[in-house]
């Protein structure tokens, strides 16, 4: 305590403090990011099933098949995960 009566923190501490903070928020970035991959790890995998389920129809239905999106096609099933992934696995089907 200073004279004055007012408290005195040292740079030192401050940015010992400073350091920490910014280590607790690196190490929540690092969960948040390792949470977004489980996320979409586990959305791969349940498409995976989903997409298995699926009739020639329903695939055609959700990517009308083109000349780049043939039906069966590796390009087909690539944009069906698309949606699926982007629709957070909510993806109806007719």
């Amino acid at each position: 305590i200073l004279n004055k009566g007012e408290a005195y923190i040292s740079t030192g501490y401050i940015e010992e403090l400073e350091r920490e903070a910014q280590k607790q928020k690196e190490a929540i970035e690092r969960y948040e990011a390792l949470k977004k991959e489980m996320v979409q790890n586990e959305l791969v995998s349940k498409f995976e099933s989903f997409y298995s389920n699926l009739s020639k129809e329903q695939r055609d239905y959700l990517s009308p098949p083109t000349d780049v999106f043939k039906s069966g096609s590796d390009m087909q099933m690539m944009q069906i995960r698309s949606l699926y992934i982007n629709s957070n696995g909510k993806l109806e089907v007719k």
